[in-house]
Order: C-alpha cells, then sequence, then structure tokens
C-alpha cells in the first residue's frame, strides 16, 4: 500500500511497474476470521451504502459498489467454490455483499417509494 510519496518506488520501467505489487500491510485484521486482503472489498460495499444513505449521491454509491466488483473479481472470489480453508466463509460472504449491492443498483431497490 503506497501512503506518501516516498512508498513510491522510484527505478521502475513500465512493465516492472505494471508486476509491483504491494506488499500487504504487517498489522492485526480487523476481525479475526476476516483476512486482510478482503477489508479493502468490504470497505469499498460500506462506502457504497453510506455515499446512499448518509449523503443521498447514487452516482458515488454506484461508483463505490462498482469498484468493490471490480476487487473482488480481480481477487478470484467469483471462482471460490469448494474452499476449505480457514477464511472461506469469509470470502463467500465478501462475494455475495458485493454482489447483493450491485445487484440492488441495477434494479433500483435503492429507491425512496412514497405511497
Amino acid at each position: 500500500m503506497i501512503e506518501d510519496e516516498s512508498d513510491i518506488p522510484q527505478d521502475l520501467s513500465p512493465s516492472a511497474a505494471l508486476a509491483y505489487s504491494a506488499a500487504v500491510p504487517q498489522r492485526p485484521p480487523l476481525h479475526p476470521n476476516v483476512p486482510i486482503e478482503l477489508e479493502s472489498v468490504l470497505s469499498l460495499c460500506v462506502l457504497a451504502i453510506y455515499e446512499y444513505a448518509q449523503r443521498g449521491n447514487i452516482r458515488k454509491m454506484q461508483d463505490r459498489a462498482g469498484q468493490a466488483l471490480v476487487s473482488a473479481m480481480t481477487m478470484s472470489l467469483h471462482c471460490q467454490t469448494n474452499d476449505n480453508t480457514h477464511y472461506a466463509e469469509a470470502r463467500r460472504r465478501a462475494w455475495w455483499m458485493t454482489v447483493s449491492k450491485r445487484r440492488m443498483l441495477r434494479t433500483g431497490r435503492y429507491a425512496c417509494r412514497t405511497h
């Protein structure tokens, strides 16, 4: 994770820059049953809900939900089928939470209805 300008590698060619992968932060996870790698996807899902619920900004909600979906697919959460590792349930839940936010946007269930 790049948090400061000094964290950016200086002598990288374009091809090396694409291959550069940031290290996982060396800190304890927020929850013992959720790997640190999933925290970014879950954070984007929470931010998507916040953008609409607190700020009323549907466009930003859609952007955040889209970012969460892309991140989840990059982590191959959609391919985790017979995973029996310690974090398998967290991965499945993160994937379905991400998908449900995206479906909610497509079906328009986030809209307030007055009767």
